[in-house]
């Protein structure tokens, strides 16, 4: 099911580099070091990827037929990937995330292509809090949301999950214990623009300190609004645009502790580093390249070892072959950032 491929980029890091102002893109080299952690075997389509607390990363899978693989030791040159669970009559897994340590919550469902199909979505727990091995368990289905696609938890709670619908153009709010949802945030920002060459509005989100953060894929744009530890946005908030990339699109993204933002942009396969400014750098890949080919979500490393390294995973541009031909098995890269 899949192979393990090593490649090192060995690169300098700039010196005298001050961390606690912001770093003019002269002054680091370009592109960041990165090698590849483990690969999959074509068509694999990896989609989404969250990291425990011990380390290990979480990775789903858009295809095929909705793999959850589990990678440990990704810092090492000896990772291990093995295949958690298989979810039946759920055939795609698009968002994870962890409302409390080591309890992650997955959603998924089925598509035609890229399209989803009508009330076919669902939510999972993954439990790793009293086995090591996780117990899995059905949540609620989800029939008003069309697109499940990028999921958050407010920080400090631990039931609460916000689920970003990228063609309703809208985050639903997610109860885990009662399987209540309804529509927490809905302002057009949320939507695709009318006339957009493709319909994806929201896409990745996370949270950050008091905001709920966004991608806009179509828009190529991030946005963020405050909300209250319910996940539902503060009396009178409104949604305030971070920054808009030079890209046709943009997936997901994370946010470090310097308030650097972190986006993918899948199809034109580049990895984005957005500045608190604004300013956008490419940091990884590019449109001709497989260095990050087909880029989907990211996530930092939790241990002392890969704190600084940015965890990326790919679809290998199944969608989007890079020069129009070229595809390959998703993949997870990682991308050392501590000279940036």
């Amino acid at each position: 099911m899949w192979r393990y491929t090593f490649t090192f980029l060995s690169l300098a890091c700039a010196t005298g580099v001050a961390y606690l102002v912001p770093i003019l893109p002269e002054s680091i080299t370009l592109p960041l070091p990165h090698r590849l952690v483990l690969q999959y075997a074509e068509p694999t389509w990896l989609e989404n990827i969250a990291v425990r607390s011990n380390g290990d990363l979480l990775v789903t899978g858009f295809q095929p037929d909705a793999p959850l693989f589990i990678i440990s030791d990704p810092a090492s040159l000896a990772p291990k990937s093995k295949l958690l669970h298989p979810f039946g009559a759920v055939k795609s897994l698009t968002g994870i995330t962890e409302v409390s340590d080591d309890l992650f919550v997955v959603v998924g469902g089925n598509f035609s292509g890229i399209t989803p199909m009508p009330e076919s979505f669902s939510a999972w727990s993954i439990d790793f809090r009293h086995h090591q091995e996780p117990t899995i368990e059905f949540i609620t289905s989800l029939p008003k949301v069309i697109f499940p696609n990028g999921l958050t938890s407010p920080e400090g709670s631990q039931d609460v999950v916000l689920i970003a619908d990228s063609t309703l153009g809208a985050i639903w709010n997610l109860n885990i214990q009662t399987g209540e949802y309804d529509i927490a945030v809905n302002v057009p920002e949320l939507a695709a623009p009318s006339g957009a060459s493709n319909g994806f509005g929201v896409n990745g989100v996370k949270t950050h300190g008091d905001f709920l953060y966004w991608t806009n894929s179509a828009e190529a744009a991030i946005y963020r609004i405050k909300i209250m530890p319910d996940g539902y946005p503060v009396e009178g908030a409104e949604a305030e645009m971070v920054a808009r990339a030079d890209a046709p699109f943009l997936d997901d993204f994370t946010i470090d502790t310097k308030g650097t933002i972190w986006a993918t942009t899948n199809t034109d396969n580049r990895l984005l580093a957005i500045g608190p400014s604004g300013q956008t750098v490419t940091v990884a890949g590019a449109a001709t390249e497989m260095t990050v080919a087909g880029d989907t979500a990211v996530a930092f490393g939790r241990g002392m070892k890969d704190k600084h390294i940015l965890y990326v995973s790919t679809s290998g541009a199944i969608n989007n072959p890079v020069n129009g031909t070229l595809v390959e098995g998703g993949k997870v890269v990682a991308i050392d950032t501590k000279c940036y």
